[in-house]
């Protein structure tokens, strides 16, 4: 278990595959063992250098609320343990807020940057997903197609197969109890929109 002390925390972490070098910044609620399929789908061209976020999966869960610095220190932080001057950064949902904290603060550090499925928080910040679980289900399971994407209007997902098939796959999983981990990654990704 590789595990990197930060003063508050203890930040854990995992390298996988071999090429250029890519810093893999997770989104919320994931950890590096939700995120696995994606993460090794990185390392079959890139060596992958991932950490779970504070407060999730194995890193631990620090006494204050963090900040998106506190998150994109965290990053440059792991870099600089694993000897790594600069990286491709890949930011997905949350971690694509975390990544542009990381390029806006670090940008010399950055080989190229994606950014997946994220925002910019502030005015246009994402859904507070924690939210979610407050609706009834059927409220709840009637936003999913928008939350994805605003084109999914029900004419759209009609003429759209493979758009359908992702919505109700979400859509499935929409009231479903929310392990304790996730809820709290909901709420720190909300705090920090």
């Amino acid at each position: 278990m590789a595990m990197l002390p930060l003063g508050d925390i203890d930040l854990y972490w995992e390298r996988r595959g071999a090429g250029p070098r890519l810093l893999f910044v997770n989104g919320s609620a994931s950890t590096i063992e939700s995120s696995g399929p994606l993460i090794d789908s990185f390392a079959r061209q890139f060596e992958v250098v991932v950490h779970d976020q504070r407060g999730l999966g194995r890193t631990t869960v620090p006494e204050r609320q963090p900040t998106m610095m506190d998150f994109a220190g965290d990053a440059a932080a792991l870099l600089d343990h694993v000897g790594w001057e600069k990286a491709n950064v890949f930011g997905i949902s949350f971690g694509g807020m975390v990544a542009q904290e990381f390029a806006v603060t670090y940008p010399d550090r950055i080989e190229r940057l994606a950014l997946v499925c994220t925002s910019p928080g502030g005015d246009f910040a994402s859904y507070p997903l924690h939210t979610l679980a407050d609706l009834p289900p059927d409220e709840a399971k009637a936003l999913a197609p928008k939350l994805l994407d605003g084109r999914f209007t029900p004419e759209y997902l009609a003429e759209h197969d493979d758009a359908r098939a992702l919505v109700e796959m979400i859509t499935a999983m929409q009231g479903a109890e929310s392990s304790d981990e996730v809820k709290r990654g909901e709420i720190e990704v909300s705090a920090r929109s």
